[in-house]
């Protein structure tokens, strides 16, 4: 997990897309590769404050620690990018649309239904 430098890892606790651990005798400039494939759109804080990660040469996600650190406790999250969440919203309106659509069509077809009867 530590590609470059000095660091502790312990309490480690991966969920899924979320990972919590804690780093301990940490030395300024450390690079820690996590184990999640890298995507724009993961949220990491060192101590609740953000940090950026970018691609390892192994394709996972890294973050570089930007200071000496005696103990801090690190959590990852994948959020998301604001591109997917629009296409999440997209996609949303879309189905409703199919569905008031079909409703609709139904609707229309069992007036006509009545009116040949």
């Amino acid at each position: 997990m530590c590609l470059n430098g000095d660091a502790t890892i312990s309490n480690e606790q991966k969920d899924g897309l979320h990972l919590e651990f804690d780093i301990s005798n940490t030395r300024a400039n450390t690079v820690l590769e996590l184990p999640y494939l890298y995507y724009l759109g993961y949220d990491i804080t060192i101590e609740n404050e953000k940090i950026s990660s970018f691609e390892s040469d192994n394709g996972f996600v890294s973050i570089q620690i930007p200071e000496d650190i005696e103990s801090a406790h690190i959590v990852v999250q994948y959020k998301g990018t604001i591109l997917e969440k629009v296409s999440y919203v997209i996609s949303l309106i879309a189905l409703i649309g199919f569905i008031i659509y079909i409703i609709k069509g139904r609707k229309l077809n069992e007036r006509k239904d009545e009116i040949i009867n």
